[in-house]
């Protein structure tokens, strides 16, 4: 295919406000092989610094030169026009289906004026995304798209003139049906009109993020990152340098719920910085190694927590029948000693007026807790093997339907498989599980065998 498998690919995301930029980024090894994959995509152009573009989809492009190819995408963001000084400002205006006809539509909003200042406002945008600093290098911009020209015949005048709209609906006629069809019509016209604007942005923002990449005049990653990225790479490596920034990003916290409830995740912490998770191959072995970096405080209690070697009694359980393992350790003790306090520290920011109440709680919490105690019980070295599956027949209830849709029960069965596993740890204080296997024989749930307390299920 042209494309040089023995050097290293990149993939990377950039996130704004507005819009989040994916580029992915691969070696070649043949120009001319390579060019061969694209003939039924399109016809590739130069646009400069030796590199050719074509247009692949809407919202992204393909350029390469001899060396390299840049598949480079953008995304607008679900909730930067939800503002609404921000959706006046690029002529995007909000319509409901069920509005009134005449209020969905102002004329004094869509006269030619208010046409070019919306199309000015996408230039004042893309002026933003594109800028560079003095003594650049300015790139031509990428073909496609083209959305230069501020005169009342761009993309966004001819939206307008494309999307004519009734004016004046009269109270009687909100009882004929061709009244909720001119709603329909309505609502359908203009949000075309608003997806012809946020296009048009996202090309235009597209056009800049592409420019500046190929002039390489973004800011570099610190030697310590790049250190980060490239060091004893194996076969895959993904890096996250704000594990807290990719949070807020995965979570909807601008939703009315968030909001009601007085959640506010510009505040919320975890401690974490980078993340890092590697899949490496170790002859016919692969690894996958995740780290994340911490804090000063978190780091100091994450000794505190972790200070606890595996049980070599439990390696009597790892046998050549062992399909799988899960090993936990973990200092019971000083879990439950700080937990409260990282909770308070790292989360309570999350909750607006009710933070000092949340703070008080797990002040109570820690007070409460007998750590030393609850360690007795569970000290904290866990270990859960799978031993193989199993399969199990079990019986459900499905339903049939008659051509009048009354509903007959049916039983079925299926085949189920289940791991059969073991969990296992170490406790010297038994008293309170004693107790409870007590009760459950005298209630003839189980019985003793040997000293091992044994219960059965029909569930497997």
């Amino acid at each position: 295919m042209g494309i040089d498998l023995s050097q290293t690919a990149y993939f990377y995301n950039r996130k704004t406000d507005s819009v989040s930029f994916l580029e992915f980024i691969f070696p070649l090894s043949n120009k001319v092989q390579f060019e061969k994959l694209l003939h039924d995509v399109g016809e590739p152009k130069p646009i400069a610094n030796g590199y050719s573009s074509i247009g692949t989809k809407a919202g992204s492009v393909l350029v390469y030169n001899d060396r390299v190819a840049r598949f480079i995408s953008s995304t607008m963001s679900t909730t930067f026009f939800e503002n609404d000084s921000v959706a006046n400002r690029y002529g995007i205006k909000k319509v409901a289906y069920m509005a009134p006809a005449a209020d969905a539509y102002s004329p004094e909003l869509d006269s030619p004026t208010e046409v070019a200042d919306s199309a000015a406002a996408v230039l004042d945008s893309a002026a933003v995304a594109i800028g560079w600093e003095e003594g650049e290098k300015e790139i031509e911009p990428l073909s496609p798209p083209i959305i230069v020209e501020s005169t009342p015949d761009t993309v966004l005048a001819n939206v307008e003139a494309a999307v004519p709209m009734t004016v004046d609906v009269a109270p009687e006629e909100m009882h004929d049906p061709s009244y909720y069809d001119s709603l329909y019509t309505e609502y359908e016209n203009q949000n075309r009109k608003n997806d012809s604007i946020r296009n048009a942005l996202r090309d235009q923002w597209l056009m800049g993020e592409a420019t500046r990449l190929l002039s390489a005049s973004y800011k570099p990653l610190s030697v310590s990152d790049q250190e980060k990225v490239l060091k004893n790479l194996g076969l895959i490596r993904l890096y996250v340098p704000h594990v807290e920034e990719l949070y807020r990003g995965l979570m909807p916290y601008k939703t009315i719920p968030y909001l009601y409830m007085g959640i506010n995740m510009d505040k919320f912490k975890t401690g974490y910085q980078d993340g890092m998770l590697d899949l490496l191959q170790d002859g016919n072995v692969l690894r996958l190694r995740g780290s994340v970096g911490l804090d000063r405080d978190l780091a100091e209690m994450s000794k505190r927590l972790y200070a606890r070697k595996p049980n070599g009694k439990f390696n009597k359980y790892l046998t050549d029948k062992t399909l799988g393992f899960f090993n936990v350790n973990i200092n019971s003790e000083a879990y439950l000693r700080d937990i409260p306090s990282y909770t308070a520290k790292y989360y309570s920011g999350l909750l607006g007026p009710q933070q000092d109440l949340v703070e008080w709680g797990l002040m109570a919490l820690e007070i409460a807790l007998d750590e030393k105690a609850i360690a007795q019980v569970m000290p904290g070295d866990h270990l859960f093997v799978v031993n193989g599956l199993r399969k199990f027949r079990k019986e459900y209830i499905d339903y049939s339907y008659d051509d009048d849709y009354n509903a007959t029960e049916v039983k079925k069965t299926k085949d189920e498989t289940l791991p059969v596993f073991i969990w296992m740890f170490t406790s010297k204080d038994q008293r309170l599980f004693r107790k409870g296997l007590d009760l459950a024989v005298a209630k003839t749930f189980g019985k003793i065998q040997d000293g091992i307390y044994a219960f059965s299920s029909k569930k497997g």
